[in-house]
């Protein structure tokens, strides 16, 4: 049965190996300090904190996105660069049809006599799918995806709360 040695064991660490990566000391996020990127960095990591959270971005939404993004250090209105992925690629194409079954959900739960959480659901469904269809057409670090991001956060945000008052009522 192998063993490790306490000489093996005490030689890990848990702070970055890797000369360009360092740790800021203000929110403990570990970030590369040179424009270099690798396939497995995350799109926070690479670009950093939005910088296009503005007036003319996000309008009257302006003091939530920034109360967004002040509480979850920047990382709130980031979002996944997919490309070489687009809505007219195969993978695209099935990453969009994944809001089917909010379209399905939706239907059902009107069809079964609630309309509202059926509505509300379908609402964060089509929400979705934008946020989703400008995650795949505009690509990285725009601001046009962001909002759409905190507007999916409202509508989703509302049919799980929503969801989980029934819940609660039902007992379950």
């Amino acid at each position: 049965q192998p063993t490790i040695s306490k000489k093996k064991i005490s030689s890990l660490s848990l702070q970055p190996q890797d000369k360009d990566l360092e740790t800021s000391k203000s929110n403990g996020i570990i970030e590369k300090s040179s424009d270099s990127s690798t396939p497995n960095q995350t799109s926070f990591a690479k670009y950093g904190r939005p910088k296009d959270i503005n007036e003319s971005s996000f309008g009257p939404l302006l003091p939530i996105a920034e109360a967004v993004d002040e509480a979850t250090g920047g990382w709130g209105l980031s979002y996944a660069d997919l490309q070489p992925a687009t809505p007219r690629t195969t993978v695209g194409q099935v990453f969009l049809a994944t809001n089917f079954f909010y379209a399905f959900s939706g239907l059902w739960l009107g069809f079964h006599g609630d309309w509202f959480y059926g509505a509300l659901t379908e609402l964060a469904g089509i929400v979705s799918f934008v946020y989703h269809y400008t995650q795949l057409e505009l690509g990285k670090n725009r601001s046009e995806v962001r909002l759409a991001l905190l507007i999916d956060y409202f509508c989703a945000g509302a049919a799980l709360i929503t969801g989980g008052v029934y819940m609660i009522q039902e007992g379950i």
